[in-house]
């Protein structure tokens, strides 16, 4: 080798490489942009999925040539869904894995007290990591778990590691039969389903026990809190009713628990026998892209069963939970109820 060549090129491999092409006004313009159309939410001069998913890419290939400082501006362009596919759960799992600390920095100054709901979307898009494998879940909790209590970035760590669990819920219980939901949707509804009833605090109805008779009703609304109400039927034919709403915004499990009369309870069991549930297939009826899920499992003589239904307010499955509505004093306004 050349003697200049020998000495150029250790003196080279100290010398840190730009990103290319990626000016640092041209960075600051990208970063700028992002951050006030996600404070705006989209409303703001220019904030166009095009310009954002330009932006997007600029600071990604930012971050990439080992510029962390734009962490926190790619979390804010993700939460706003403008379509960067490398924005993915493997992205912002391999950040967390690659330095929590920083991640966690990065999260806390996308959050804003004017806007709770804008504040759970960044910790949503960020955390909830969906359909990563049990190795580098079990390594991501244990690490958000171990954050120190004295720690500024605790609380913060706490709701990252509650949407990291609601999303992969599935690696931690098992709420349904396999092949329960044989539609193609229905890998994608044990997810769902299960992340939602994970948050709500509930356990595992299957396998069902015999001595049990226990119906729980599971109501997912696209634009309002997430309930769970669980009839539990005594020996004596009284019954338990258990409320849990989960406040999204902010983020808050209210549970109450009421007892029911042997009349109140056996009015229940009659709906449900008379809407024919033990019969019902699983899935069926219309579907559409908004509206509400609603979910009943049963246990009852060793035998469990499970049926969803969309937007089922008018018909005789609904009647019976909408008695279970009534009974637990949960009183919606008629617009929450579809």
């Amino acid at each position: 080798m050349n003697r200049i060549l020998k000495v150029l090129c250790p003196l080279l491999l100290l010398i840190p490489l730009p990103a290319y092409g990626i000016s640092e006004s041209g960075k600051q313009s990208a970063e700028k942009r992002i951050v006030s159309c996600y404070s705006t939410d989209l409303s703001g001069k220019g904030c166009t999925p095009q310009s954002l998913l330009k932006d997007g890419n600029t600071l990604l290939s930012s971050y990439r040539a080992g510029d962390r400082s734009v962490l926190a501006s790619l979390m804010r362009v993700n939460a706003l869904s403008v379509g960067l596919r490398s924005l993915d759960c493997k992205f912002f799992a391999q950040a967390m894995l690659d330095d929590l600390d920083g991640f966690l920095s990065a999260l806390s100054s996308t959050q804003n007290a004017k806007d709770a709901w804008l504040n759970s979307e960044a910790i949503g898009s960020a955390c909830d990591c969906s359909g990563i494998s049990l190795g580098p879940f079990n390594e991501i909790r244990g690490k958000l778990r171990n954050v120190r209590h004295d720690s500024a970035s605790f609380s913060l760590a706490e709701q990252c590691r509650r949407d990291l669990e609601d999303t992969n819920a599935t690696l931690l219980v098992t709420y349904f039969p396999q092949n329960a939901f044989a539609s193609p949707g229905g890998d994608f509804m044990v997810q769902w389903y299960s992340g939602v009833f994970y948050e709500l605090g509930e356990k595992p109805l299957w396998p069902a026990n015999p001595k049990q008779v226990t119906y729980r009703f599971v109501w997912i609304r696209s634009f309002h809190d997430p309930v769970s109400i669980t009839m539990d039927v005594q020996p004596g034919g009284t019954g338990q009713l258990h409320l849990h709403i989960n406040g999204l915004v902010p983020r808050e499990l209210e549970s109450k628990t009421q007892a029911l009369s042997k009349q109140q309870a056996q009015e229940v069991l009659e709906l449900i026998d008379r809407a024919g549930f033990w019969n019902m297939a699983t899935e069926g009826g219309p579907h559409g892209n908004d509206g509400a899920e609603w979910i009943l499992e049963g246990v009852q003589g060793g035998q469990y069963h499970v049926v969803t239904r969309w937007d089922a307010s008018g018909t005789a499955f609904g009647k019976a939970l909408l008695e279970l509505i009534r009974l637990s004093n949960y009183n919606p306004p008629k617009n929450e109820i579809y």
